[in-house]
């Protein structure tokens, strides 16, 4: 991916409404605009990657108004079936919890115990250097005075961080968005597009962590043609939980570790969240 993108960091806008710089000669049309209004304040996640989008812009830019309202209303489009995809993944998740779920123990001992056992595979996971795995495992611990009640751990973002970095720049994953990259707007003669599929991180194509941590996510990427050649702007999203997988993970460890932490999400002590990173 390094070859072909370079990634544009910019400073976040602090105005709102969202819309183009004012030195630009890019026009962002009121439908369009209302648009991403919408977005934000459906998900407010979402802002900081429409920024984002809209930062790869400028007066130099090789593309008409028309065009970039096209293109931002293709972005908004795709990141909203995204994010209904995210939302039906956590609902999902949140069903087959309640379907499995067994009476919770009226004794705080049980509790303790399954959540200490749990602490300790927290610390095994942080030895192995999965940092982020044991981040997201603690923040899944539901507390005990939460149990039976409609509790549920706040959503989780990373925002142009280390993590999302070294998951964006991942060769396995920049592969599988290249080819998407290649032939959705490379071959098509565009200056500019989307992308979006779902991409799995395994033990051999990735970081034990991001392995753990992750495993299947779905994604969207924004392009534009700058002079020294393409940026891009990510979002990837997943739901944070575990399955009574009946196809294993090709690794024992994470495979037992799952069972048991799918035996505490059944148990109600620990539940499932959505992961969003934008870079």
């Amino acid at each position: 991916m390094k070859k072909i993108v370079s990634v544009l960091m910019l400073f976040s806008l602090l105005c709102t409404p969202i819309s183009a710089h004012a030195e630009d000669r890019l026009l962002i049309y009121p439908d369009t605009q209302k648009q991403i209004d919408n977005l934000i304040s459906d998900n407010d996640e979402n802002k900081e990657y429409i920024q984002d989008v809209i930062g790869l812009f400028n007066s130099k830019s090789n593309i008409t108004s028309k065009e970039y309202n096209d293109l931002l209303v293709d972005v908004i489009s795709t990141i909203e079936k995204q994010d209904r995809k995210t939302d039906q993944d956590l609902n999902t998740a949140y069903i087959k919890m309640a379907s499995e779920i067994l009476s919770n123990d009226p004794f705080k001992d049980a509790y303790d115990n399954a959540c200490n056992l749990y602490s300790t595979g927290i610390l095994l996971v942080v030895a192995k250097g999965a940092n982020h795995t044991a981040d997201y495992m603690k923040h899944a611990v539901v507390p005990y005075e939460k149990l039976g009640t409609s509790y549920k751990p706040s959503n989780v973002t990373h925002k142009k961080d280390k993590w999302a970095e070294t998951l964006c720049t991942n060769a396995a994953f920049s592969a599988d968005v290249t080819t998407k990259f290649e032939n959705e707007i490379l071959a098509t003669g565009k200056n500019y597009g989307v992308v979006s599929g779902t991409f799995s991180f395994t033990s051999a194509n990735s970081s034990l962590d991001a392995f753990a941590a992750l495993h299947k996510v779905d994604y969207t990427v924004t392009f534009t043609k700058q002079s020294n050649g393409y940026s891009a702007v990510y979002k990837i999203s997943d739901t944070y939980d575990f399955e009574d997988n009946k196809v294993a993970y090709d690794n024992f460890a994470i495979n037992f570790g799952n069972k048991y932490c799918h035996g505490m999400q059944v148990q109600g002590y620990i539940k499932p969240f959505k992961i969003t990173i934008t870079y």
